[in-house]
């Protein structure tokens, strides 16, 4: 019998992880009267054949870091099965319909555009472009109480009929 820290060098792994296997039921473990505490012991025979096993296990191998694209996903698990130049062409295909999607074919990403005039719902920023009037001045008349608005998200949101009904009151 061997104590807790004993058992995980002998594992080669730390304490905390030796907890998770006891927890887990993948090793068992006994406990002893300790001066203040019980204290875990373990068996070696059974840590010996869990190491076995732990050894002998075969663990998929992952990329250390996940693709951030699912073009680049799909690149490389074509480059792991020898699909590459199969996916170059589906990719320059790929990357030529996205372009088409783009906004005055800008290289920002693909989103979707509403115009401002066409919002139901416009932030304080977005009124301000539309009336020409500044974010400070909008602000104002919401908290006066001259111009309905709600906070929603993060913001002040202004519904679109509000901000023409204030609009002629000026």
């Amino acid at each position: 019998m061997i104590d807790k820290k004993q058992a995980a060098q002998f594992l080669g792994v730390s304490p905390r992880t030796l907890e998770r296997y006891t927890t887990q039921k993948k090793i068992g473990v006994s406990y002893k009267q300790g001066k203040t505490a019980a204290e875990a012991v373990y068996d070696e025979a059974e840590l010996q054949r869990f190491k076995d096993a732990l050894e002998s296990k075969t663990f998929p191998v992952r990329p250390a870091v996940e693709a951030e694209d699912s073009v680049q996903a799909l690149v490389a698990t074509a480059r792991a099965t020898g699909l590459t130049e199969a996916v170059g062409s589906f990719r320059a295909d790929l990357f030529a319909a996205l372009a088409a999607l783009r906004p005055n074919g800008s290289n920002s990403p693909a989103a979707a555009v509403v115009p401002i005039a066409d919002k139901v719902m416009l932030t304080v920023p977005d009124a301000a472009a539309l009336t020409s009037l500044s974010s400070g001045h909008l602000k104002q008349a919401i908290h006066a109480g001259e111009l309905k608005a709600r906070i929603i998200g993060r913001g002040w949101k202004v519904k679109r009929a509000d901000l023409d009904a204030y609009l002629k009151k000026l």
